[in-house]
């Protein structure tokens, strides 16, 4: 089962926030799928790579033994909250992620333990030696009477006070919430959470941010209550003509830059020429070959007769033959925008581009020959989108923040 980046990452939100973890074999394959394809997308980022392999050994368990001990359920969200934090954070910060690698690596370890430790007590009791055959020399022993025990007294049950009697038969707002209501979800895992310590802030922002989209059906129709007069805020003056930055005015003149103009994912983009690599066109059967392995090895931009560091410019034409051979660059999937979800697998064309150390590959299309040149920038960040690029033709184009990508889904290569 092959699913996309998205869909995986919707998949673990969905199960984060589900309070039923009676696992179907539909939904163990789809978290499977999730956690596979995370796992290809982020095998160049040891940390969240680490962090998918314990959660897919936590699922594994849970799916030959169930929820036992209940903390492999708190264990699996909070693995899967990180990757989801670290996949929408734009900004990679290697001592970060090392961080929330290290602290979900003590409690795995110590969940490991448990489950070891809660094997041994439920072990069967091993069966002794057959007793031994009485000795038809030895004298026989006097029996004995058996001695009664004495009886136990048994406590009668307690009649519940009238306390616990009121206690009981009083329900809160939150238990009469249906139980299928997202909210009531969200409450019940907050609640789970807590019991399993820190779980670090990703799960926390999450929750709040569905909360905030909770609203009662009754919030819209209650009538509105009289405010007293000094509450009533101030009315904030309108800014001065001052105040106000206009479009033209967010435009700045830069640099004349030539730019690559082409098609990823069905969106028109830029890519400033110094930071690409190559440009290799490619088969339709190959490239759905690429997007399905997420990855591109180096030696197939080899040329006959011609060494393959000289097929690249940049710091990819630096390096030895043989060590480009044994490298794999990742197909890098852009976010915000327009962007689809899925990748283009009818992309004609490879586009690898380079910033400093760090590499990686866009499937693209409809790429065209002539650079387009950039006279103008307006910064307006979206995603991997750093702003619109204005060219000298009067055109205009959406500028790819490359060293964004990069540092999200590229390869860092140290020698």
């Amino acid at each position: 089962m092959s699913i996309s980046i998205e869909e995986s990452i919707q998949r673990l939100k969905a199960e984060i926030i589900a309070q039923d973890w009676r696992l179907s074999p539909n939904r163990t394959q789809q978290l499977e799928a999730a956690l596979a394809c995370l796992k290809n997308r982020y095998k160049t980022r040891k940390a969240t790579h680490a962090m998918l392999m314990m959660a897919a050994s936590v699922l594994t368990h849970i799916k030959k033994h169930g929820a036992k001990p209940p903390e492999t359920i708190d264990f699996i969200k909070e693995a899967m909250a990180h990757v989801v934090g670290l996949h929408e954070d734009l900004t990679f910060v290697p001592e970060k992620e090392d961080k929330i690698f290290k602290g979900l690596y003590k409690r795995f370890t110590l969940l490991k333990k448990k489950i070891n430790s809660s094997q041994i007590r439920t072990q069967p009791p091993q069966p002794g030696p057959p007793p031994a055959e009485p000795d038809k020399n030895a004298t026989p022993l006097t029996a004995q009477p058996d001695r009664a025990l004495p009886e136990t007294p048994q406590k009668a049950p307690e009649a519940p006070s009238q306390e616990n009697q009121k206690e009981n038969l009083s329900i809160t707002p939150q238990e009469q919430v249906n139980p299928g209501n997202a909210t009531q979800l969200i409450h019940d895992l907050k609640n789970s959470l807590e019991k399993a310590g820190e779980v670090g802030t990703t799960i926390g922002q999450l929750l709040q941010a569905l909360l905030a989209t909770q609203t009662p059906p009754s919030s819209k129709e209650a009538a509105p209550k009289a405010v007293p007069q000094e509450d009533i805020p101030e009315k904030v003056a309108p800014p001065t003509p001052k105040e106000i930055i206009t479009p033209e005015q967010r435009i700045k003149n830069c640099p004349a830059t030539q730019l690559k103009i082409m098609k990823v994912n069905g969106t028109c983009i830029a890519i400033e020429q110094e930071s690409i690599s190559i440009i290799r066109p490619i088969q339709p059967n190959k490239s759905k070959s690429y997007i399905k392995e997420s990855n591109v090895p180096l030696k197939d931009f080899g040329g006959f007769m011609r060494g393959l560091s000289s097929q690249f410019s940049g710091k990819l034409a630096k390096i030895k033959n043989s060590k480009l051979k044994q490298l794999n660059l990742p197909i890098m999937a852009p976010q915000g925008l327009a962007f689809s979800d899925v990748q283009d697998d009818e992309a004609t064309s490879l586009v690898v581009i380079s910033k400093g150390s760090w590499h990686g590959v866009l499937a693209c299309s409809d790429v065209q020959t002539d650079p387009g040149v950039m006279v103008k920038f307006e910064q307006h960040k979206n995603g991997d989108i750093a702003g619109c690029g204005h060219l000298e033709d009067m055109n205009q184009v959406p500028l790819l923040d490359s060293l964004s990508i990069l540092k999200r889904e590229g390869f860092l290569l140290t020698v």
